[in-house]
């Protein structure tokens, strides 16, 4: 079950989730993806792909009573059409992806079922779970007093007719993207009987390492154009490098898509204040299947995220590739990079500590060529995607063969 499925939204959770489902298919195992219908059309395409799920309805400011209408229809949609699939299923074992704006009832059904639940854990969906919002109505207290009334009032019928969640979750196996979701995951209480942290990985095949760098070197930021991306300090710090350092030579591509229109304006006239439109381009969202090419092409990838990274695979997109890492090292990002070994780490947020990074890779291309293949062989050793399946595999196999003990 993932909330997102390609081939609408194509971000690290959807494009994990894929290779996944095919790697699990190639290595024999029967598997069926039940997914939402955001951004596509409902209906079952011919690999087994239900786009049935509902997400949650837009709130629209004082339409309290359609958005609960709403929220109800969804809700019960979602649980029918999950018990259905399960009956015509059959399924040894649930494996959740992403829930966030779908249903966390879903898991109660399955406990209730005695089917056993396996999360992989890509991003901090849930440690956040409380706020799913059909739990949110029966186990918080809403702060309107028509919608507490409506609680009490309802609360009785959907009982009886077993659509009100479990008020504790209990998920037989966990598997994180990092050490860092992990914890903050534990923290928010999940009823987690056993949990690992498995790495996420590449295919190797798809990023060949470059031998040789551009001259002059090329600068590269890949993800989306939003304030805690900290893109705007990968723009200060090309003005600090070509106008106060005099490296005018630089050119950094900012490849991304922006859902933040706000922001995106930003940085494009922070960009033309600071005299950088010869410097910086700006080509939008690229195929994913296109980005090997753009690696191929740079030489150095900036990833100055200001938040806490679930994890990062552009990171090792860009490790495998040949490319320089000049980051902010944040969150599940510090369990890839290690300083001076495989990368150079930034305090997040601060331009001139990252432009200093990038001074170091341009001056001593000695340490430029050290950095780089010893970021090649990080990925190669712990961050492949045959030794990642291989693990995600014996998880779900020993989930399944000890499903008995959970129920205890």
């Amino acid at each position: 079950i993932s909330n997102l499925y390609p081939p609408y939204y194509i971000g690290g959770y959807e494009l994990g989730c894929k290779e996944t489902v095919d790697a699990l298919r190639e290595k024999g195992h029967q598997v069926w993806v039940l997914t939402s219908t955001y951004g596509t059309k409902e209906g079952k395409n011919k690999n087994d792909i239900y786009r049935i799920l509902k997400i949650d309805p837009i709130q629209k400011p004082g339409g309290i009573f359609s958005s609960a209408t709403n929220l109800i229809k969804k809700e019960i949609l979602n649980q029918r059409i999950f018990r259905k699939i399960v009956v015509d299923f059959n399924p040894h074992l649930i494996y959740v992806w992403n829930l966030a704006h779908l249903s966390i009832s879903l898991i109660s059904i399955a406990q209730e079922m005695k089917i056993p639940v396996c999360v992989y854990v890509f991003d901090s969906w849930l440690s956040r779970w409380k706020d799913d919002r059909w739990y949110s109505i029966w186990y918080g207290t809403p702060r309107r007093i028509p919608a507490r009334y409506g609680k009490y009032c309802l609360y009785p019928f959907f009982k009886i007719t077993g659509f009100i969640p479990l008020k504790k979750l209990k998920i037989s196996y966990a598997q994180f993207a990092s050490n860092y979701l992990q914890d903050i995951t534990e923290k928010a209480g999940c009823g987690i009987k056993r949990a690992e942290v498995i790495h996420w990985g590449i295919k190797l095949k798809n990023f060949p390492f470059k031998e040789q760098l551009n001259a002059p070197l090329k600068l590269l930021y890949v993800g989306q154009i939003i304030p805690h991306k900290g893109v705007d300090t990968a723009i200060k710090a090309m003005e600090i490098l070509v106008h106060k350092w005099g490296f005018n030579f630089l050119r950094l591509t900012v490849v991304g898509k922006s859902t933040f229109s706000q922001y995106e304006s930003y940085i494009f006239r922070l960009t033309s204040r600071l005299n950088l439109t010869n410097n910086i381009q700006f080509p939008g969202f690229l195929p994913r299947e296109k980005l090997p090419q753009v690696y191929q092409k740079h030489d150095i990838l900036i990833f100055p995220s200001i938040w806490e990274e679930p994890f990062g695979i552009t990171i090792l997109e860009a490790m495998a590739s040949g490319l320089g890492i000049v980051a902010s090292g944040t969150g599940g990002s510090k369990e890839i990079l290690t300083h001076k070994v495989n990368s150079l780490i930034f305090s997040k947020g601060d331009p001139v500590a990252c432009a200093s990074q990038i001074k170091k890779l341009i001056e001593h291309p000695g340490l430029f060529e050290k950095l780089r293949r010893k970021a090649r062989h990080t990925v190669e050793k712990d961050f492949n995607f045959e030794g990642l399946m291989k693990k995600i595999e014996a998880t779900l196999e020993s989930c399944v063969k000890n499903a008995h003990q959970f129920y205890v």
